[in-house]
């Protein structure tokens, strides 16, 4: 009897049991190859993994775990709220794998793991909707999991959840549109917009143009009918909003607070070759981030056949025209969506992305997956539309092959070669369809193997710990190895897309070093920076608590643009009164090829008015005259500036991250001064009444009060209890629609 349930089940969920199995083994075999975790001795370090995804997910992971898990956390920059990274990285109810891991490499690995296995079931899923030929269900489900995007991106976890749920989100969409059943839509829908707001962005602007091309163009409805359709999506995006109104409003609420998007969005300048971008409908890129500047290229790569059946789909003139036109103003519409940077810029959810320009790039693989299994599902293709395909083809793979390096030009072509010779061949030929299957899967294997072995790794014999503490104080990254995300070490290193951007601007004019937006990092030679900010390492004698009071002409001080020097002399005299600060000293340099260099000992510096910490610094001749200012610190300056600053530093009487309380003194004309950036839900209490916060410095916190001893209470809390509301109750009212109505066909 078990035997028999075991053989119907089977049976029932081949495609599912056969589909997993190659995945497994074509998607594995690298990592054992090549010695990976959790098969060898080598750790992923692809691009942000090293030091946002993996380090992020490690550390929320481990708190959740040992039950400390906060509101807020001083352990990335000078501070952060946990929302930040949750909402950007972690919010995917997936991550929770990981928690069974204790392992770094192993935790990631799981994770990802298990959201491609998922890719693999929801796209196996989709295609058996269309077809229930066994052979288009094997290729289409792979040609979608190993498309070019997967092939680059497969090991970010953070944007896996969207490629995984899209399959279920089509077949969502196309359900709502031709039988007004909703329930998928919304429910795949919310997902997304929790699982990474940015790429379900791009899936919403999608499932806008395929709405109106499929109404207008394909389907002979009535205006009455195309309207309904129209009410249908919209009420249940509408729902889907309601129910992630939570996450959607902690967004905004981060954005705002963070400063992130205010101004003008930064513009980049890439662009595209024709020939790159035929090269990517044919063999993934190996190149995996894209300069601001130059060149880019797009992630399409699907296997040969699914390419010449859409091409020939085209030129078969027994499909209706309707249906081909549909599809060529699709074609059309997509490649104007990637060569023109402003619809490029609509279609990745209105931003314009940071080293990886065509991130929705999945989303074309599948339409062009899509019309070979609508092709093929339901007759066969003339040969005379084949002929002209594979005539197209080969023009088209002519042209890109400029762009290729010689493995992948010899892997494509023998490829390509072989599926031509199928393709004619397939009416002679009874082995047709298992030579087929077969050659596909060797492709397949041969483009995941190709992209893998490009795929930056690092030894992995030194294993992350996690150190459980409660420290006061900030260190530099050098004092950690630069590993400090893996563990609660306090620490100025900050790498991350969801940062204050005022306080990194407040870094960069005081010489700290940072990126963009999202770096920011205080050396351990910035003996003033780390004795304002709390930070603590063996090469200072100066430390300072996070709060401390200074003089209230602070509140009149304003960053210079231009000058660190003038920076530091304002700031600390409007914080002290204490003037001289600084020694002058000309060095000379050496001309070597064409330049100037000038050897400078290692040490904190300013040169001109940029923070140096450089050995040596090179300028061309034409842009120096032979000599350079520094100015260094004087030793007598640091010790009465530390004087006047530690005198009335706090003392804690209890103190975890998101709870603070102390003593401090306040003398005449000061105020209270926090390393802290500034965040309007920190809630502050002077002697256990609650006070109003001031914005200290354009970005940090700070409090205005009466001299004398206070008792000071700082306590981070999150405002998010209406949207929250909002989200349980929708997300309720969908559970009860679907039982009433499964219930209701269950009676029928």
């Amino acid at each position: 009897m078990n035997g028999e349930i075991s053989l119907k089940f089977i049976n029932k969920y081949k495609t599912y049991i056969i589909n997993v199995a190659l995945f497994l083994i074509i998607f594995i075999t690298p990592f054992i190859i090549f010695g990976v975790t959790p098969f060898g001795k080598y750790a992923l370090q692809e691009s942000d993994i090293t030091v946002q995804f993996k380090p992020l997910l490690y550390n929320f992971l481990t708190k959740l775990r040992t039950g400390t898990l906060l509101n807020y956390s001083f352990n990335n920059g000078l501070g952060n709220p946990f929302i930040f990274e949750f909402l950007y990285y972690l919010a995917s109810p997936l991550n929770i794998v990981g928690i069974f891991f204790t392992d770094t490499n192993a935790m990631y690995f799981a994770v990802i793991l298990c959201k491609l296995i998922l890719t693999v079931l929801f796209m196996n899923y989709y295609v058996c909707k269309k077809t229930k030929n066994e052979s288009v269900i094997i290729i289409a489900t792979l040609s979608y999991v190993f498309s070019g995007w997967f092939l680059s991106f497969s090991l970010f976890n953070i944007w896996l959840d969207i490629v995984m749920v899209f399959p279920l989100f089509q077949y969502g969409l196309e359900k709502i549109l031709d039988e007004h059943k909703s329930h998928l839509y919304i429910i795949t829908l919310s997902y997304m917009l929790i699982a990474n707001l940015y790429l379900s962005m791009s899936v919403c602007v999608y499932a806008l143009l395929y709405f109106i091309i499929y109404e207008l163009v394909y389907k002979k409805d009535s205006i009455k009918e195309k309207i309904l359709s129209f009410d249908y999506i919209a009420l249940s995006t509408l729902f889907a909003l309601l129910i992630s109104s939570f996450y959607l409003f902690a967004w905004y609420d981060s954005i705002i607070k963070m400063g992130i998007g205010v101004g003008a969005p930064i513009e980049t300048d890439y662009h595209l070759s024709i020939s790159t971008f035929l090269s990517t409908l044919f063999y993934p890129n190996i190149k995996l981030f894209n300069d601001l500047k130059g060149e880019t290229f797009v992630n399409i790569a699907i296997p040969s056949i699914v390419l010449i059946t859409y091409i020939a789909y085209i030129f078969n003139s027994d499909k209706p025209l309707r249906n081909r036109i549909f599809v060529v103003l699709i074609s059309i519409i997509t490649i104007a969506i990637i060569f023109i940077p402003k619809l490029n810029y609509y279609m990745s959810g209105f931003r314009y992305p940071r080293g990886f320009p065509y991130r929705y790039s999945f989303i074309i693989s599948f339409l062009l997956i899509l019309l070979f299994i609508n092709t093929v599902n339901k007759e066969r293709i003339n040969k005379r539309s084949y002929i002209i395909a594979i005539f197209i083809t080969i023009i088209l793979y002519i042209f890109s092959c400029k762009n290729s390096i010689n493995t992948e030009l010899v892997i494509t072509s023998t490829f390509l070669l072989v599926f031509i010779l199928l393709f004619l061949l397939y009416d002679d030929n009874k082995y047709y369809k298992i030579l087929t299957i077969i050659c596909f899967i060797l492709q397949v294997f041969v483009g995941n193997y190709s992209a893998f072995k490009f795929t930056n790794t690092i030894d992995n014999t030194n294993s992350y710990t996690y150190n459980l503490d409660n420290a006061r104080y900030r260190i530099n990254s050098k004092e950690d190895n630069n590993n400090t995300l893996y563990s609660n070490t306090k620490s100025t290193y900050f790498f991350s897309s969801m940062s204050y951007v005022k306080y990194i601007r407040l870094m960069k004019l005081l010489g700290v070093n940072t990126f963009s937006t999202s770096f920011s990092a205080i050396n351990d030679k910035e003996e003033v920076a780390s004795m304002l900010f709390n930070v603590k390492n063996s090469h200072s004698n100066y430390y300072l608590e996070k709060i401390y009071s200074v003089n209230k002409k602070v509140l009149e001080y304003y960053p210079n643009e231009f000058s660190i020097k003038e920076n530091y002399e304002a700031l600390l005299y409007n914080m002290t009164g204490i003037t001289d600060l600084f020694n002058e000293k000309e060095i000379k340099g050496y001309k070597i090829d064409n330049k100037y260099t000038f050897y400078i000992p290692y040490h904190y510096y300013f040169i001109y008015d940029e923070a140096q910490t450089a050995h040596n610094i090179k300028q061309n001749i034409d842009e120096s005259d032979g000599t350079i200012t520094i100015y260094t610190f004087k030793e007598s300056k640091l010790e009465e500036i530390y004087s006047y600053l530690a005198k009335n530093q706090i003392k804690y009487t209890y103190y975890n991250d998101n709870h603070i309380i102390g003593n401090v003194n306040v003398d005449e004309d000061q105020l209270i001064f926090t390393s802290i950036p500034y965040d309007k839900d920190w809630e502050v209490k002077i002697d256990g009444k609650k006070v109003k916060t001031r914005e200290i410095l354009e970005s940090l916190l700070g409090v205005e009060v009466t001299p004398g001893q206070h008792r000071i209470e700082l306590k981070y809390k999150t405002h998010y209890l209406v949207p929250a509301i909002i989200s349980i109750t929708s997300f309720i009212l969908l559970v009860i629609d679907i039982v009433k109505k499964k219930k209701n066909n269950t009676n029928n």
